[in-house]
């Protein structure tokens, strides 16, 4: 298999664009488009009532111009507006129909308690073809809810080969195959012995150990946290790590690539040739960093465009190494937020996280982590085997 490595540029820090379109907007203030940018940083910055206030006066300056009603429906969701929301995709859509405009209003129309007609939004958003997989995750969760899991199993199957082969809708036909009491066929899709492999990492010897590693490793990420805002108190993860070329970050991600050549190696042995399309010709590393600290958590999810999965832990709390139940673990197979409270027939598996070790899993394995309880960092390298467009088993990006 050939190894892509993404070569593009960190981005720009939110706080220097919004530097910057302060300074444009001084000088066109009575323009549209400056303020119409600064409300799409302002929505990366997580600042959604100032988003909201540059949005309206974007539309005020220039009324038959304004076209960010994507990010003004954003930023009346995440306010809990979703009446507004819905006013802003609908005309915003009567300008010109566009699959996020209308998961988005799907998103509204779901919150407002309109299940049936966000389904529809939904339907409609992925018949345009284009950004479709925010609106088919909203749709494979809404199904995902119904007790009655054959809804689910047939909307998966019914769907194109190329998006049948992706880890998104192989997680959500495997909830379906348990709501149905296909319990067999799910645990032949997750199975959460087999499919999970643990690797422990031997830094070469010029690092003096794999503790010296870990401590050297654990300073680089803590001082290099996320241009981005956090999602949530507690949580830090960097997607562009300005460190990612250090001796000690290409140590590690040598090792995991090699970790997952070999988990694909033993895909057969460990039934995932049954589950998984044909390995991809070339694929992307994708790698993350993450801190989490006391209450910090990921939340259930997967890896939608992912192939493989894995999880480095750098730097442990004392408190979850010495603790005797299941804070800060690794928390495998779990999924109810997205099934509205249904638990599948494969249950939950907590990995207790140690320095040092490599996790691997198929990256259609829901999972999240335990909140540690403490504000020491709890410090995780993340990284996936994502797949190319077109190469066998890939899916579009």
């Amino acid at each position: 298999m050939r190894w892509i490595q993404s070569e593009s540029e960190p981005p720009v820090a939110p706080a220097v664009r919004l530097a910057l379109l302060r300074k444009a907007i001084e000088r066109f203030a009575d323009k549209s488009e400056p303020w119409a940018q600064f409300g799409d940083v302002l929505v990366l910055s997580g600042d959604y009532a100032a988003a909201l206030d540059a949005y309206q006066t974007a539309e005020r300056n220039d009324p038959n111009g304004f076209r960010a009603w994507a990010g003004l429906a954003i930023s009346y969701l995440r306010l809990d507006r979703p009446r507004d929301a819905l006013a802003a995709c609908d005309r915003g859509t009567r300008q010109a129909p566009a699959a996020e405009l209308l998961c988005l209003s799907g998103r509204a129309l779901r919150k407002l308690g309109r299940d049936d007609d966000a389904r529809q939004s939904f339907v409609s958003a992925l018949a345009l073809g284009d950004s479709h997989r925010a609106a088919l995750t909203e749709l494979l969760r809404l199904l995902a809810k119904n007790q009655d899991g054959s809804e689910l199993l047939a909307f998966c199957d019914g769907l194109e080969a190329p998006l049948r082969a992706t880890a998104l809708v192989r997680a959500y036909r495997a909830i379906a195959l348990s709501r149905l009491g296909r319990d067999a066929e799910a645990l032949l899709m997750v199975d959460l012995e087999r499919h999970v492999v643990r690797v422990p990492f031997v830094p070469p010897a010029e690092f003096g150990g794999v503790e010296r590693f870990n401590r050297l490793l654990a300073e680089e990420i803590l001082a290099d946290p996320s241009p981005d805002p956090p999602l949530r108190d507690g949580i830090d993860i960097n997607y562009s790590p300005r460190v990612q070329r250090s001796a000690a970050f290409l140590a590690l991600y040598a090792f995991m690539r090699s970790a997952m050549e070999d988990y694909l190696a033993q895909a057969a042995a460990r039934g995932l040739d049954a589950v998984l399309p044909p390995p991809p010709a070339a694929a992307e590393f994708f790698t993350s960093s993450v801190v989490l600290r006391a209450d910090g958590r990921n939340g259930e999810h997967i890896h939608p465009r992912g192939y493989v999965s894995s999880v480095y832990h750098v730097l442990v709390p004392d408190c979850v190494t010495a603790a005797n139940d299941t804070r800060g673990a690794l928390a495998l197979g779990c999924c109810q937020s997205h099934t509205g409270g249904y638990a599948p027939c494969w249950g939950t598996r907590y990995v207790k996280p140690v320095p040092g070790w490599l996790t691997l899993f198929p990256s259609h394995l829901f999972h999240d982590v335990v909140p540690s309880q403490t504000d020491e960092p709890r410090v995780s390298v993340v990284a996936d085997l994502n797949p190319v467009q077109d190469s066998p088993g890939g899916s579009k990006r």
